[in-house]
């Protein structure tokens, strides 16, 4: 039941993922037609200004202030005026192409994507570093990236990286195509760190498991859901033929006794080994029928409780199985009172107990004499 939520909430994790991964795509989309409508309404107005021959990168880093600030200098009409801050940059050559070639040259700002797209990145991992230039396909591009070291010739669009601590930090990119540049990318911050050391848990979690009762061996990754990870198990020093996060044990012998260590594996990288967390299988305790009061006889009409009792059964919660003589009797409690006993309720009484899948064996007889209260004056 366990293994089978697990796999759900695999699944819907999943599910998530893309979901997650489409929205981002469909809002890419989204700001590209965006920005093409602008361009088409703008080039619709008569007003338009188009600055053609400033010399590269004479703006600095800032464009839209750099165009701001110069217009009113070069049109004195606009002193005063409200700029719009929708720009486009040209190179001198520029002016000699046509108002298509033109716009298809109008810098478009890129973004970076991180494959796989987990939340988390362990150091050994190998994650793609992609600079993606929406609506640019076709086009011989050259990129630059932050950080640096990523600019090794040829320029790509993107970088595998079997990554360390140390490649922790923020990328991003531009890209370049004749003497002109996009602006650069959003930074998207790629977090590396060390993989989490795995645990191994026993369910359920009795210090004492019993012989023919069923036990479940749980590898627990903290900080590593949603990922699909392999695993690697281990008995003493011996492999385990078990890949997924947990197995089953039916019916536990002494065969099943060691100590159980785990790794996980998601991509290309394993985790440390689990500290060992050992199973000890124990033959069924042999349950004791006791008396309360404990005395030898017991007169009619007194009350007594029979009490079934299991030596180092823990806090388990046991239920039980009664019978005096051969007959069982409908009570599964620990203990039952009887009151105002009868030579009815007479007999030898023996329990047995169950705290999962398997039962103790059964205890000795007690036998519960009742006499008659005439004996007592005799």
């Amino acid at each position: 039941m366990a293994k089978c939520t697990q796999d759900r909430v695999d699944s819907v994790q999943a599910a998530a993922r893309e979901d997650r991964q489409s929205v981002i795509n469909l809002k890419k989309q989204l700001d590209l037609l965006t920005t093409k409508l602008t361009d088409l309404e703008d080039r619709g107005r008569r007003n338009n200004i188009r600055l053609v021959g400033l010399p590269e990168m004479t703006e600095g880093s800032d464009t839209v202030g750099y165009i701001k600030a110069n217009l009113p200098k070069w049109i004195p009409s606009l002193e005063g005026c409200d700029i719009d801050n929708e720009y486009y940059r040209y190179d001198s050559q520029d002016a000699d192409k046509s108002e298509e070639e033109q716009r298809s040259s109008v810098p478009i700002r890129p973004t970076v994507t991180v494959q796989p797209f987990w939340t988390q990145i362990y150091s050994g991992e190998t994650v793609t570093v992609r600079c993606e230039i929406q609506g640019g396909e076709g086009a011989q591009w050259t990129y630059e990236w932050r950080p640096p070291n990523l600019n090794t010739p040829p320029t790509s669009s993107e970088h595998k990286i079997t990554v360390t601590e140390s490649d922790s930090g923020g990328y991003s990119c531009r890209g370049g195509r004749t003497s002109s540049w996009t602006e650069w990318s959003d930074t998207i911050t790629l977090t590396v760190i060390a993989p989490p050391k795995p645990t191994v848990t026993l369910q359920p979690s009795w210090t004492q498991i019993y012989s023919g009762e069923t036990v479940t061996v749980r590898c627990e990754i903290q900080e590593g859901e949603g990922a699909q990870w392999t695993y690697e198990w281990r008995r003493g020093q011996s492999n385990i033929s078990e890949t997924s996060s947990e197995y089953t044990i039916s019916r536990a012998t002494k065969s099943h006794v060691g100590g159980y260590s785990c790794r996980g594996r998601r991509d290309s990288s394993w985790t440390d080994w689990s500290d060992i967390t050992t199973l000890t299988v124990l033959p069924p305790p042999k349950p004791t029928v006791t008396l309360q009061p404990s005395w030898t006889q017991i007169y009619r009409g007194e009350t007594v409780t029979v009490r079934c009792e299991i030596q180092g059964g823990g806090r388990a919660q046991w239920t039980y199985e009664w019978r005096r003589g051969k007959v069982n009797i409908s009570e599964t409690s620990s203990e039952y009172r009887i009151n105002r006993v009868t030579e009815s309720d007479g007999g030898g009484y023996s329990c047995r107990g169950t705290r999962s899948s398997s039962w103790t064996d059964w205890s000795d007889i007690t036998t519960l004499t009742v006499l008659r209260e005439t004996a007592l004056l005799r």
